[in-house]
């Protein structure tokens, strides 16, 4: 069964605190409260497969297939019927707007509704420009006026018991209307007087989406087994009705999907084996991808234009789908992403995240070909507060989010002028996508990964740098809530100054030191398993940090993304990088406490 809200994640360090503690962190099977914690998980890997495979058959393996890997599948049963869903040719092929002009800088908060009662887990903007909002605490519907800012309608939920899942849309045309999905079933509600209009479905219901024109519910609920989902598809009527088109069973949970502009391609993002799937509906569902998930990854998004797909957790992973080898993936985040999606235009990625912030990407292909994002905007709640959903107006200039501190916001640019583009931009299928690109979209073979005893670090291959921090028995630590243990720092024997950290340190690592400026910069790698820290293959990519400090006495950051792939490796941290506990960072200690020999 799938949380009806994307349960708060835990940071890194209550997710370690837990751990040193011996605290069990099993992901729950059932929706869970807005600050339970969740549990490890793998980490995302680029890979992907065509092999057709039965749309209720979910990948068997926990670790979906790396770079240049395959996976087993088998075709589909014969009796299996194709689900076709409706799409309208006029939205599916109309022009994307046009990117705005000056980008995302100008961005800012424009208004602001202090609900001072309980956090809004959930928030969507009516036709008439009214809020719908629900407290997952509460169990209420509420309705606001953006301007001015008010509360114009409250509605119980009938039978809610605290945290119990239940999951709202607003209604895409008028009258105003949403749509609630509960343990009570799938229905349609009046929003003056929050008596349901109509009822599509008694069974009950975790999650709702609507597909990119409005014209497709999607409902999800649990399936014939504890650990499924079951997938169900209506067709929005004129007069508040929900007309079914069939289901899709799945035998993983699913915790978050979305279908393409054309209805055709489905992608899920699975439970327990943290994988991600690309579904084409029109062929039985063939598996056009296949591959990692972030961790706790909690939404996955298309973009308009059919090419990208994007996926928010412990990170923002974003994958070129007629080039699955092309994969972009962004870790700097204080804790998990709850909420993903591309700009009506398509030309940013808005991702809200359990920090208190919304952060805004540019993604362009760079000319060595690989994806790249840049964070161009962040928009802040107060403090740390979970974000929870967010919302764009019909023209994408600006958004609403509900958040942990009891708030609704309104973001927005300037009213600028909008960028034509040189070639008119507009939604392409993966056929005609690879047939765009060429010779270009045949994918590239990943490069060789060497085995751990092989993997040598660039610095230790290199010219020999001196370093101040001097040869000693060390104090050490990796995150400031692990306790100091022993380190070492040697120089071989051609001139290389080594630091090694002792196997109960978080992590078994070992790398070469030397300075750089007013820094001491450190490239290590595993030198065994880390028994707290989950990442098969990150032996084979190097670590990187920065101290600074003086007279013995060091503190530095240690950047590890708990994530490999061969075509994406971590970048090098910045000489004045933050020191700060976070996705894809660890703060250091390292204290001189004698010489060597004293040890030995």
């Amino acid at each position: 069964m799938l949380r009806s809200l994307r349960a708060v994640q835990p940071g890194r360090l209550a997710t370690l605190a837990a751990t040193l503690l011996g605290v069990a962190c099993a992901r729950p099977p059932s929706p869970a409260q807005p600050d339970a914690p969740q549990p490890v998980a793998p980490r995302p890997a680029s890979g992907h497969t065509s092999e057709p495979t039965s749309l209720a058959k979910a990948e068997p393996a926990a670790t979906g297939p790396r770079s240049g890997e395959g996976s087993t599948s088998e075709p589909p049963p014969p009796s299996r019927p194709q689900l076709t869903l409706p799409a309208d040719p006029a939205f599916v092929h109309a022009p994307l707007p046009p990117a705005t002009e000056g980008g995302y800088a100008s961005w800012r908060e424009t208004r602001r509704i202090d609900v001072g009662q309980s956090h809004l887990t959930e928030v969507d903007r009516l036709p008439s420009g009214r809020l719908v909002t629900f407290s997952q605490a509460e169990g209420k519907v509420r309705l606001y006026e953006q301007s001015p800012q008010r509360l114009v309608g409250s509605h119980e939920v009938t039978g809610f018991q605290k945290f119990d899942p239940v999951a709202l849309v607003a209604w895409p045309s008028s009258p105003d209307r949403y749509v609630q999905g509960s343990e009570a079933g799938l229905g349609v509600y009046s929003t003056e007087s929050g008596e349901r209009v109509g009822t599509a479905d008694a069974r009950p219901v975790w999650g709702l989406r609507w597909s990119a024109d409005g014209g497709i519910l999607m409902a999800l609920g649990s399936g014939r087994t504890a650990e499924g989902s079951v997938l169900r598809f209506y067709a929005r009527g004129d007069d508040s009705s929900l007309e079914p088109l069939g289901e899709l069973d799945f035998e993983q949970r699913v915790d978050a999907w979305d279908l393409s502009r054309d209805a055709r391609l489905l992608a899920l993002v699975e439970y327990p084996s943290n994988t991600i799937r690309v579904l084409d509906l029109h062929e039985r569902g063939a598996v056009v991808y296949h591959g990692h998930a972030p961790r706790y990854a909690g939404d996955v998004a298309f973009s308009p234009d059919g090419r990208f797909l994007a996926v928010g957790g412990d990170g923002l992973l974003v994958i070129d789908l007629p080039r699955p080898d092309r994969v972009a993936f962004y870790s700097y985040v204080k804790n998990n992403m709850g909420h993903v999606r591309f700009s009506p235009s398509g030309d940013a990625i808005f991702a809200s995240a359990y920090d208190g912030q919304i952060r805004i990407f540019g993604l362009t292909v760079a000319d060595s070909g690989q994806l790249e994002l840049a964070l161009l905007r962040t928009l802040s709640h107060a403090g740390q507060a979970n974000v929870y959903a967010f919302a764009f107006s019909p023209d994408g200039r600006e958004l609403v989010s509900s958040s942990g501190d009891r708030t609704l916001r309104t973001f927005a640019g300037r009213a600028g002028a909008r960028t034509e583009a040189a070639e008119e931009r507009r939604f392409r299928d993966l056929t005609a996508w690879r047939q765009r690109l060429g010779s270009e979209s045949a994918p590239t073979t990943p490069r060789p990964e060497a085995g751990r005893a092989e993997f040598r670090l660039d610095s230790e291959l290199g010219p020999v740098r001196p370093s101040r921090i001097v040869p000693g028995h060390y104090a050490c630590k990796i995150t400031l809530i692990y306790r100091l243990r022993d380190c070492w720092v040697r120089r071989d024997a051609a001139g290389r100054t080594w630091l090694e950290f002792a196997p109960d340190n978080l992590l078994h690592v070992a790398g070469v030191l030397w300075d750089d400026g007013p820094a001491v910069r450190f490239e290590a790698k595993l030198v065994s398993p880390s028994t707290v820290v989950d990442c098969p293959g990150c032996e084979r990519q190097a670590l990187h940090g920065v101290f600074r400090g003086q007279a013995g006495k060091y503190t530095g950051v240690l950047t590890f993304r708990q994530y490999y792939d061969p075509l994406v490796p971590p970048p090098l941290p910045p000489l004045d990088i933050k020191r700060e506990e976070a996705s894809d960072r660890y703060p250091l200690v390292l204290e001189y406490r004698g010489p060597l020999e004293a040890e030995q």
